[in-house]
């Protein structure tokens, strides 16, 4: 009978323990799942912010880059002196491109906007030839355009050079501001984003922290305990930055697909270094977090475990 009783306690016992060890597993497996979840959550949002600010300062380019200074020509200037002058000036460093534009095209354009023929009126073409030069980003600012505008109006074909001042003040001023917002946005979320990361490891680790401290008290070394757990975080840490990336991804295809007016501020280059960004910030956040967690933990008494 004794034998029966304790055999049916043994048994008991072993279903007790083999419970005990599923819940472990199954709480070191969610800690761990919502480290992931909540990491690539982190991730996701500062990718998109490094988006945002990279289609900000994409779309800033591109719009200085629109923004035309108006050469009119003289009446009396040959065909190949404009030809020349336009190759002249396409040679220039700050210039992106140039457009010529003829007295007739211009005309033509004049008679859609207006609707009606006013040559008809005017007797003849009263327009002139004119060059649009369209400026590197770098250098579309009024300061630089008018030492430019300086130096072109001294050459004998051109009869004036005229831009809209106003306008690119205007549009440099937006731009710088709307840049300080990002970036500072950009730096708050990262800063948000060490911190939950490092709370999703210290959560983590701290449902572990009875196995640290038994490991630690049978002899174990802290690089033997560590070693383990900064893997599987960093792990973890990359499995969470190709989530992230597979959902910007997918946001950044169907923007392309059916939305083609933001191919213009779409940079492959610079999205694959937003992508590597996100890989390093993720393996360095997670190998940084998982070590200082873990070091508080292997440097804490049996006793404060409990607390």
């Amino acid at each position: 009978m004794p034998a029966i009783l304790a055999v049916e306690y043994y048994c008991h016992y072993l279903m007790k323990k083999e419970k005990r060890e599923k819940f472990e597993r199954r709480r070191v497996r969610s800690s761990y799942v919502s480290v992931v979840v909540s990491t690539s959550l982190v991730l996701l949002i500062l990718g998109l912010t490094g988006l945002l600010v990279l289609s900000a300062d994409r779309l800033s380019r591109h719009i200085k880059e629109n923004f035309a200074v108006g050469v009119t020509l003289k009446g009396n200037v040959k065909a190949a002196d404009k030809e020349q002058f336009i190759k002249s000036m396409e040679m220039e460093d700050y210039v992106k491109r140039v457009n010529y534009v003829s007295r007739e095209d211009a005309m033509e354009t004049l008679k859609e906007d207006l609707g009606e023929d006013f040559v008809d009126f005017v007797g003849e073409n009263p327009l002139s030839d004119k060059i649009e030069i369209f400026l590197k980003a770098d250098y579309a600012r009024s300061s630089y355009i008018d030492s430019v505008k300086t130096i072109i109006t001294e050459n004998e074909m051109v009869s004036s050079v005229d831009y809209n001042k106003l306008m690119i003040d205007e549009i440099n001023a937006n731009i710088r501001t709307i840049s300080l917002w990002l970036v500072g946005f950009a730096a708050l979320f990262l800063v948000i984003s060490v911190i939950l990361i490092n709370n999703s490891i210290r959560l983590a680790i701290y449902s572990k922290r009875f196995t640290i401290k038994t490991m630690q008290l049978v002899g174990a070394t802290q690089a033997f305990i560590s070693r383990p757990f900064i893997v599987r975080f960093m792990v973890n840490g990359l499995l969470s930055a190709a989530i992230a990336i597979a959902i910007i991804s997918g946001l950044i295809y169907y923007l392309y697909t059916y939305l083609p007016e933001y191919r213009v501020v779409m940079d492959f280059q610079m999205i694959g270094l937003l992508y590597v960004g996100i890989v390093l910030i993720a393996g360095c956040l997670t190998f940084i977090g998982s070590s200082f967690a873990l070091k508080k933990f292997l440097g804490m008494h049996a006793e404060d475990l409990y607390y």
